[in-house]
């Protein structure tokens, strides 16, 4: 079934039970990787805040046989939860000097957001592209991490240079959402439990650390921290490779004389394990703690990879 004829089905059951005032519109939101996902946007009367909840898991219930009266139920119990606490200060947000303090980046695939790119400010890190968002701040509404992407509109009403964003979001990221590194060991006990984790797995021959943010959303970008990478480095006493699981994380490697097949391993997960929107990149980097710089690794080092 098309997405818009399951729209109409939907709105045929929805827009009888929505509050007194209520509106709903279909949307096409673009997504990170230039990833396209179909909606529907409800608007309060005098609200500005405009909850949009995804439609492609509820289309794909319906064609495993669910009805479209419980679909329409459970979206009304997701729009009841998600519900703005209070709306938006849009004047606020358009005082820099109020928001500056808030303001972070994070790292996507430059290639894959091209069309992207053209709308927004950026620094390019190696192939990826360093990009700026505001942190709302908590208790505004009832995402508590909710963020707004930068444009260059933004930048001309702020009357601020893309330089001066950069420098607010470089001096900002590290504080409002701090380095998290963890032995993989660590992760893995977390998710199965002292009951479930074989101590086996705690004999890895490739030791692994899982680095993030503590709020683990876009946590790819602190391996663009200054520092983080020559301390830990330096800590262990080894080069890393670092592997790019996601957006939101990235796995680091110590050096060993081991032939890797990481680019390949890379390319498998994102093709058929990772959500398409949330992948970084295609191949691992490489840093080098002599000359404290990070690189591009393109090509396998084993020939059996």
């Amino acid at each position: 079934m098309e997405m818009s004829q399951f729209y109409d089905l939907l709105e045929k059951e929805l827009a009888p039970q929505l509050p007194e005032g209520m509106s709903m519109v279909f949307t096409h939101v673009r997504k990170n990787n230039n990833v396209i996902e179909d909606g529907i946007s409800f608007t309060a009367k005098g609200s500005n805040i405009s909850p949009n909840i995804y439609l492609s898991p509820y289309l794909e219930a319906y064609e495993n046989g669910r009805t479209i009266t419980d679909i329409a139920k459970q979206i009304l119990h997701v729009l009841k939860v998600s519900v703005p606490k209070a709306d938006f200060e849009v004047n606020e947000f358009l005082d820099y000097e109020k928001v500056k303090t808030r303001i972070a980046y994070k790292l996507i695939n430059a290639e894959k957001n091209s069309e992207l790119l053209n709308l927004i400010p950026y620094t390019q890190y190696m192939d990826l592209a360093m990009v700026f968002y505001y942190i709302l701040p908590p208790g505004r509404i009832k995402d508590e991490h909710a963020t707004i992407l930068i444009h260059k509109t933004h930048l001309d009403i702020w009357k601020i240079t893309a330089e001066q964003l950069k420098e607010d979001a470089l001096a900002n990221t590290p504080r409002l959402l701090p380095v998290d590194i963890i032995n993989m060991n660590d992760v893995l006990q977390r998710l199965m439990g002292d009951a479930g984790f074989m101590p086996e797995f705690a004999q890895q021959e490739i030791p692994m650390y899982v680095m993030s943010n503590t709020i683990r959303q876009n946590g790819a970008a602190t391996m663009a921290y200054p520092g983080v990478l020559d301390d830990f480095a330096g800590s262990i006493g080894k080069n890393l490779y670092i592997i790019p699981s996601s957006i939101h994380e990235v796995i680091l490697v110590p050096e060993s004389q081991q032939p890797y097949c990481f680019n390949t391993m890379v390319r498998e997960v994102n093709s058929m394990e990772l959500d398409p929107k949330e992948v970084l990149a295609d191949h691992v980097y490489y840093y080098d703690r002599s000359d404290r710089r990070i690189v591009s690794v393109l090509r396998e080092e084993s020939s059996y990879c």
